[in-house]
């Protein structure tokens, strides 16, 4: 089915989306401060509320003081710029993600640019993007500019017991594999935006953190404007330290989710549970987290009837570094979320990652995930599906030279459901090669 625009894209001046919690600030912040930085560029924020009873924690690159010992092509006084352009070369035999689909080679030039200047000497202003290109050599219709995912906004105040954070994040996706819910749809993406404030107080040997935060989704073509949303996020947070290694407490996140188009169904989202963060000395930490979530969903479609969903939820991350060049991490849980060709996804999950620093030179990342789901009607889905994604792959990172690295990369993707039709296989290998211009 093909839904045509007649939002106009009136939610591009809407707002922003999804929600973050602040960095750690440091000692260096004192009693009453204020640290501050902009950051643009692939993997930073801190902690994020994703969807109701999503709660995904990704790490924020540490900030020198005053951007002392970065890198930099060009230093003009504090001033620092510095450019890292990169092309990549992929071959992918099924570029549709569909069951069989085409194969395709793919080159991605980019440029990585990143910006710093010290404001004062603990506000580090700081800016890292990525522009490229996928040209595709067979299907050329495919090819497309690219941002790099991770654009984000911090700005962290420190009044007494109250730490206060603002903060603006845009994540980029454009691929049918990367979602175990999609399928048939080589032009699948959305460009997310979230900018909101969290409050945390720290109470003793406890801590209460409140935050909102406003979502847009943006589809990159107009086949996908049905999925175009904004979202209100209130999430709740407090905990109390039994030990110094061990925090447990309580969590309440709330979401209003309305679409631009009446194909898929608003809704309204709340839940809560019990999570704690178990710290076993400075190698093993392990985060579990367990609750219920529910969702309402008004009759706003043209085409899907309304159904409230309600289901328990639980996470554990497990992150480990047994040895100085190894670690990993592990999640495994249950979730209930919003979909993109239906309204709502229940699924089980496994998502490792692991790293291992071979030689000063050579890293290896091996791969592999896992996701059982089911989700109802929708578009381009006739009848209820349960789904198996899950795949493997490895990754081989080498430093030729200071400034010049190299990737190659294999992939290999399978999805089997009760839909024939929505049944695929893909491989993917990649080769890329890195330049720092410093």
């Amino acid at each position: 089915m093909t839904v045509h625009s007649r939002s106009q894209r009136a939610a591009a001046t809407r707002g922003l989306p999804l929600a973050t919690l602040p960095s750690r600030l440091g000692s260096t912040v004192g009693r009453w401060g204020a640290v501050a930085s902009l950051t643009i560029g692939f993997g930073c924020s801190s902690e994020v509320w994703a969807q109701q009873g999503e709660y995904i924690t990704q790490t924020m690159p540490e900030r020198p003081m005053a951007g002392e010992g970065m890198p930099y092509t060009f230093k003009k006084g504090d001033f620092r710029l510095l450019l890292s352009p990169s092309f990549t070369t992929e071959w992918n035999d099924n570029v549709t993600g569909s069951d069989g689909g085409e194969s395709d080679f793919i080159l991605r030039p980019m440029l990585q640019i990143g910006v710093s200047y010290p404001i004062t000497r603990n506000n580090l202003l700081r800016l890292d993007v990525g522009v490229g290109y996928d040209q595709y050599l067979e299907s050329s219709e495919l090819s497309t500019w690219r941002l790099q995912s991770g654009t984000a906004l911090s700005f962290d105040i420190v009044l007494e017991e109250f730490q206060i954070n603002l903060h603006d994040r845009v994540s980029y996706m454009r691929s049918a594999s990367r979602r175990g819910d999609i399928a048939g749809n080589a032009e699948q993406g959305n460009l997310e935006n979230t900018a909101g404030i969290l409050v945390t107080r720290n109470l003793g040997k406890g801590q209460v953190s409140l935050g909102f935060d406003h979502q847009n989704a943006f589809p990159t073509t107009d086949e996908l404007e049905f999925q175009a949303r904004s979202t209100e996020i209130v999430s709740l947070r407090g905990g109390v330290r039994l030990r110094p290694d061990l925090l447990v407490g309580l969590e309440s996140p709330l979401t209003f989710t309305s679409y631009d188009l009446p194909v898929l169904n608003d809704s309204t989202g709340y839940g809560g549970g019990v999570y704690a963060e178990w710290l076993l000395g400075n190698t093993l930490s392990i985060l579990p987290r367990v609750g219920y979530s529910v969702y309402d969903f008004s009759q706003t479609s043209d085409f899907l009837l309304a159904k409230d969903m309600d289901a328990w939820y639980a996470d554990v991350t497990i992150s480990h570094q047994p040895r100085e060049a190894i670690s990993y991490s592990i999640s495994i849980g249950h979730e209930l979320r919003l979909g993109l060709q239906s309204d709502a996804i229940t699924a089980w999950y496994v998502r490792p990652n692991i790293n291992w620093q071979m030689t000063q030179r050579i890293s290896v990342q091996p791969l592999f995930f896992y996701e059982h789901g089911e989700q109802g009607v929708g578009v381009g889905i006739q009848q209820e599906e349960q789904y198996d994604w899950y795949g493997a792959g490895l990754s081989a990172n080498a430093s030729i030279t200071s400034k010049l690295r190299a990737t190659l990369a294999y992939r290999m993707t399978l999805r089997s459901t009760n839909l024939a039709s929505r049944d695929y296989d893909q491989n993917i290998v990649t080769l890329g090669l890195n330049y720092t211009l410093q």
